[in-house]
Order: C-alpha cells, then sequence, then structure tokens
C-alpha cells in the first residue's frame, strides 16, 4: 500500500503561514489539531479575521458569548505582533463592550490595519485606536450607529455630540456617514492618502441644526485620492459650497470622485467648481450621476478660476444620457483650460 506523504507539514513555517493568513481565524485555529507541529503556528498569524453572523431576533445568546470567549482566548494567546485585524460581526448586540477591550489589546500588537463591521447601539471605540503609530488604515463599518463615542473632544451639537479625531500616521480612511453619525471633525491627518466619505441621511435634520461638512472636509486637504458620495439634501451642499471659500488647498489631491443623485450637484455645477478651483495638482475627476434627473445644467455664479489642465474625466451615468453627459464635459470647460482625455459610461 502506498504510503500517503504529507506534503503540507513538510513546507517551511513561513509558507505554511502565509496559507493560514487567507483563513478567518476560526478556520486557522481549528488547525492546531492536525500535529504537534501545527499546534501554535496559528498563533503567528499576522491577520486575525473574526466573522460571527447571528440572527438580530433569533439569536443565541450562548453563541454570543463562545465567540466573546474564542475573540479573548486568541488575543491572549498571540505570540506575535500583528498586520491587520477584522472584526466582521453581522449579529446585533444591545451592549458591545468587549470591543473595547479587545482593541486595546489589538493595538498592543501595533497593527497596521484595523476594520470594524458590527451591529450594536453602543459601540465604543477606544482612545488607542485612534492614536496608534503603526496604523495606516482604519475602517468603521456600524449598521447602528446610535451613541457614538471615542472620548476625545466632545462639543455640543446635533443628536448629542461632536467626534473629533486626530491621527497624523493615518493614510487611509473610510467613514460612512449615516443619520446618527453627523458630526465629525478631522484634525492632522498630515499622511493621510486615500479617503472615501460618504455624507447622507440627513433629510431629517432641520435648517437651523445642520451640521457644518466643513470641519470634515478641510481635514482631508493631503489627501491624494477622495471620494465623496453626497447623498443628502439641496442646503447641505449649498452651505459646504460657502464653506469651501475658506476652505484649505487639496494640493495633494491628484483623483476626485463625486457620487451623488441630488439634481444640485450636477445641476448647478457651483460644488464640483469649488473642488476645482481648490485642487491645483488634480489630474482626474470622475462624476457619477442620475443623468435623468438634470433637466439643464448652468452655473449660478461667474467662474473666476480656471484649472490648467485636467488629464481624465469620467462621467458614469445611472441612465445613460450621451446629451446631457456632453453637456457637463462642456461646462467643465469654464472651469478647465484643458481636458485631455473624456470617458463617457
Amino acid at each position: 500500500m502506498e504510503e500517503t506523504v504529507d506534503w503540507i507539514s513538510s513546507l517551511p513555517d513561513d509558507l505554511v503561514i502565509k496559507f493560514l493568513s487567507f483563513l478567518p481565524t476560526k478556520e486557522a485555529v481549528q488547525t492546531s489539531i492536525l500535529s504537534k507541529r501545527w499546534r501554535n503556528t496559528w498563533a503567528y498569524v499576522p491577520i486575525l479575521m473574526f466573522e460571527y453572523n447571528n440572527s438580530r431576533f433569533d439569536g443565541d445568546m450562548d453563541e454570543d458569548l463562545k465567540f466573546e470567549q474564542f475573540v479573548d482566548s486568541v488575543l491572549q494567546n498571540r505570540r506575535a505582533s500583528l498586520d491587520t485585524v477584522i472584526y466582521n460581526c453581522n449579529f446585533y448586540l444591545s451592549d458591545w463592550k468587549p470591543s473595547t477591550e479587545w482593541l486595546d489589546r489589538v493595538v498592543l500588537l501595533e497593527p497596521r490595519v484595523i476594520s470594524v463591521c458590527v451591529e450594536t447601539e453602543n459601540f465604543e471605540c477606544p482612545d488607542s485606536v485612534f492614536s496608534c503609530a503603526s496604523l495606516e488604515s482604519l475602517k468603521l463599518c456600524l449598521y447602528y450607529y446610535k451613541d457614538f463615542t471615542v472620548n476625545l473632544t466632545l462639543e455640543r451639537c446635533y443628536n448629542g455630540q461632536t467626534v473629533r479625531i486626530s491621527c497624523p500616521g493615518l493614510v487611509s480612511l473610510t467613514i460612512f456617514s449615516s443619520y446618527y453619525f453627523s458630526w465629525i471633525s478631522l484634525d492632522n491627518m498630515a499622511s493621510l492618502v486615500n479617503a472615501d466619505i460618504q455624507l447622507e441621511g440627513y433629510d431629517e435634520v432641520d435648517d437651523d441644526n445642520l451640521p457644518n461638512p466643513i470641519r470634515l472636509v478641510s481635514g482631508l486637504s493631503n489627501a491624494t485620492h477622495l471620494a465623496l458620495h453626497l447623498e443628502c439634501p439641496p442646503e447641505l451642499q449649498v452651505q459646504l459650497e460657502e464653506d469651501m471659500a475658506n476652505c484649505t488647498t487639496f494640493n495633494n489631491l491628484k483623483s476626485l470622485k463625486i457620487i451623488s443623485s441630488y439634481d444640485d450637484v450636477i445641476g448647478d455645477f457651483n460644488l464640483i467648481g469649488c473642488f476645482l478651483s481648490h485642487s491645483p495638482a488634480l489630474q482626474h475627476l470622475t462624476l457619477v450621476v442620475n443623468c435623468n434627473r438634470y433637466k439643464q445644467i448652468e452655473a449660478r455664479q461667474d467662474v473666476y478660476f480656471q484649472l490648467e489642465y485636467l488629464e481624465k474625466v469620467t462621467i458614469s451615468c445611472y441612465n445613460k444620457n450621451d446629451e446631457l453627459a456632453s453637456k457637463v464635459v462642456c461646462m467643465l470647460g469654464r472651469y478647465v483650460k484643458t481636458i485631455g482625455n473624456v470617458f463617457i459610461i
């Protein structure tokens, strides 16, 4: 009888650890039962992926507790520093206090990337995350974002508090700003390269209590690549236009992507013009819009500034309308002296 050869176990440790890094942490830990050689190998994997899915209404509390105990055990038995930690937990908990302790432990392992996706009312992100010297990329995806507390600087504002974030070493930032996360102020984002910001859900806010988006946008002035999802009412966009006049110049910005289904973003073009006038190094502009909503395109104000050159313009319509897209390009000509390539998709 031919003897079975265990080729995987004969591989170098570095290669085995590389293979395990593609698995969710639970599966990586399960390999510890294979042999003595595998018993502690998982503890050196540089990527932790905690994935858990439990129904909001039919969830088993015992399973929730087991998950918490599992995460505790993994973090207590780490043998090396971390590169990436991912919490992807699609279940609802009214109390999510363990996450604060977990993230404090994670920061001690000097991660480069932290990604947290949870559904909870009471998520608390500790100060240590925002002051982590090794952190380059932070993603917070919170499906139920009612009371967000980071214990930094809190000011009196609509719906409770202002979140002020200072991360001089942060390279990548993604923010989903729903109705419950309307107040964000960014300070000292000196290393920021990529920013993806979604401003939406302000329809229920009255005019006297509109959030001030410039505190967020001006904090992105060091970004090289910026994507803005502006699913917010015209009143907020007008305020953003007015504030942009006093905004810090985006000297490093090379690519700008604006996504919106509201009429005023493309309809009057002023907001786009504001960004163009404050982005002297811009090379690529992408507009993602619902072309069927715009009957005409016009500028409410005179144009006093023209960008010298724009290498590439991409116009993406939810409902393709070549005629209107061409008018958008024509309007861009008022703000840009020379446009290289134009793509309408």
